[in-house]
């Protein structure tokens, strides 16, 4: 009852954001589209570079996380090349603290390289309630021809370059009219009321401190001032530099991906729609939701669906159930305790998942492990730990959904998402299926009371501080499920 009463706060105050909303966007097609499914992180950063270096025009980039780390240098050294020559280049970063990395300093040199960067509201501490609405969205679109959505962000563990974590994902790469859809979406936002343009840094002037009036102490604050402002410079510009350890990197990724290059196939969808939210909240602004919940009306068999989390309130508990009392097979692919990198989404997964497989879903968790036949940068990659980060579905084994969607209740009421969808395509929908069932193999089944079948612990390779956390976290989670 709580959590349903703060849930009802939460989206009662948020509602105002939702007031000047345009009309709910969704795009559908018969034309030809041509898709293709990249499942690897490697080859999928390979194939932005590509993309970004065949630019012209006109470059959009909109991301929920960019981190300043490997993956982060190689993009934006790419983009910055692109906007020296001539092409528009565009970046929307949602600006939440505290995962916002990019901050003013990048953004004030890019801009100075001819980047535009703006930021998808900017929240401050304080400002609770704003903050929890986050544009979730990840898309890169070149020329209004070429497009490309999914699970990853812009960070090395999305492109299989971190030693310590990465995420199995899935992107979806489309050419066409959808690509053109998906840059009018981006419209919404970068001109929505929630993008600001951030504040570009100055160099700070001695005068302006009074340096000359007030003598050693307000010198003393304007050499603060100005070393951190050096500094800040400094480290941005050092991030736009190419060095050996870039050049070192991208041989690398072009080594992978001439090896998985035969990997991906190139499909034509006659059927395509790209469904994503607008800025706000509310049921005006829900809009993939809404679509979401369309197709999976039109289910007759079977719904493969793959999510790094499953987080199931009351509500979301009973939407499962009525697609199950069909007599639908649904089977659901995420992650473990151990494979997870969000400890509070298992601690209301585990006690609650139990319900719905003796109800007759299937759950599958990953155990943690690299895939298996897969080509990694380095051997510390391929030791890392690994968890499932693709946000997909496989509907009647025809028709396949990739996009940004998690199952959880903040991609359904509070965060902004998209999502791909291409309709009656048998064979892509095969090859997206073939993949989740790699995954499965290295993952195990839990029964009826969400456990493993195979009589394996559900904590199986957990550290202790985790196990820890993952009990401290139970009771909050379990009270502010809605936020998960």
């Amino acid at each position: 009852m709580l959590s349903q009463m703060m849930g009802a706060v939460l989206i009662s105050s948020l509602m105002v954001q939702a007031a000047s909303a345009a009309e709910s966007y969704v795009f559908k097609t018969k034309e030809p589209q041509q898709m293709a499914i990249i499942n690897t992180g490697s080859l999928s950063l390979q194939k932005r570079l590509q993309m970004i270096e065949s630019a012209k025009r006109t470059i959009e980039v909109e991301f929920f996380i960019y981190n300043i780390d490997e993956a982060g240098r190689l993009f934006t050294q790419a983009l910055v090349k692109k906007a020296r020559e001539g092409v528009q280049v565009r970046v929307l970063i949602d600006y939440g603290w505290p995962i916002a990395k990019l901050d003013t300093f990048y953004a004030t040199l890019l801009e100075q390289n001819g980047v535009q960067v703006r930021y998808y509201n900017p929240n401050v501490s304080f400002e609770l309630l704003k903050g929890q609405f986050r544009s979730h969205r990840k898309a890169l679109i070149v020329d209004d021809n070429e497009g490309m959505t999914g699970g990853r962000n812009i960070a090395d563990e999305y492109f299989d370059l971190s030693p310590e974590y990465n995420f199995i994902d899935r992107d979806v790469y489309v050419r066409g009219s959808v690509a053109r859809a998906m840059r009018e979406s981006f419209e919404r936002f970068w001109s929505s009321e929630l993008t600001k343009k951030p504040d570009l840094e100055k160099a700070p002037v001695a005068s302006q401190y009074g340096v000359d009036v007030y003598g050693p102490q307000a010198n003393s604050r304007y050499q603060s001032v100005k070393a951190r402002f050096d500094a800040g410079m400094k480290k941005a510009n050092d991030y736009l530099l190419q060095n050996d350890k870039d050049r070192q990197v991208l041989e690398s990724l072009k080594g992978l991906a001439a090896l998985e290059d035969g990997s991906v196939r190139m499909h034509t969808c006659n059927d395509t729609m790209f469904a994503a939210d607008i800025p706000g909240i509310g049921s005006k602004s829900r809009v993939l939701f809404q679509e979401i919940t369309a197709q999976l009306n039109d289910v007759r068999k079977s719904i493969y669906v793959e999510s790094p989390y499953f987080v199931t309130t009351k509500n979301g508990m009973s939407f499962l159930k009525n697609y199950l009392q069909k007599g639908l097979d649904i089977n659901v692919y995420t992650n473990s305790l151990n494979s997870t990198d969000a400890v509070y989404t298992t601690a209301t997964f585990y006690p609650r998942v139990g319900e719905l497989i003796q109800d007759g879903m299937k759950v599958f968790i990953y155990k943690g492990a690299s895939l298996t036949g897969q080509d990694f940068i380095s051997p510390e990659v391929q030791q890392a730990r690994w968890g499932i980060h693709a946000k997909s579905a496989v509907l009647d084994e025809k028709t396949i959904m990739v996009g940004t969607f998690n199952v959880d209740p903040r991609s359904r009421n509070i965060n902004a998402e998209m999502a791909v969808i291409c309709r009656d395509n048998p064979q892509l929908a095969a090859e997206v299926l073939t993949n989740m069932k790699e995954h499965q193999a290295q993952s195990v089944q839990l029964n009826g009371a969400g456990k493993p079948v195979d009589g394996s612990s559900a904590f199986a390779n957990v550290s202790v501080p985790k196990r820890i956390m993952y009990y401290l976290s139970a009771p909050l989670s379990n009270v502010f499920d809605f936020l998960l």
